[in-house]
């Protein structure tokens, strides 16, 4: 089963073999909240995500829908499947279901190495491990905007 939602792959019905593109909003203007639900510490928070409340976001959202159906349909990716899944040709509110109904949020940890001169330590502050400077996502203390899978390397 290809990454899917309960939503999507209800109303399309991937087929087990599947392959997916997955694109995602960098850098998004819609806001969440957390709220607190009580006094007492052990309360659950309640958390509204907000996701593609800001318009902009949505239109980054279609251009991301639109770029993976481009290179999912190509020439050189045709060997690989039959037919497109979905979303298909899907245009309007159509199209911004599917968007909210596939949605999900995603991560990847940043900035974890240990920086230091212990035998724990990936690198020091100038980045050099063993000998080798490395300039790596995992070291670096602040990321810049990318896809969250991205990694920088530069090794001399």
């Amino acid at each position: 089963m290809p990454f899917c939602s309960a939503e999507t792959a209800a109303q399309f019905s991937p087929p087990a073999g599947s392959w997916a593109l997955l694109a995602g909003v960098v850098q998004p203007k819609s806001r969440g909240r957390i709220r607190l639900t009580g006094a007492n510490p052990r309360s659950l928070i309640e958390i509204e995500a907000n996701t593609l409340a800001h318009p902009d976001d949505m239109k980054a959202a279609i251009a991301c829908v639109k770029l993976c159906r481009e290179i999912g349909n190509s020439a050189p990716l045709r060997p690989f499947g039959k037919r497109e899944v979905m979303p298909g040709n899907l245009k309007g509110a159509a199209l911004e279901n599917f968007i909210r109904d596939a949605a999900s949020s995603y991560w990847h940890q940043t900035c974890t190495a240990k920086m230091g001169h212990d035998a724990m330590s990936v690198a020091d502050g100038s980045l050099k491990v063993h000998g080798v400077i490395i300039f790596e996502s995992l070291t670096v203390p602040l990321c810049r905007a990318s896809h969250p899978a991205t990694r920088w390397r530069l090794a001399t």
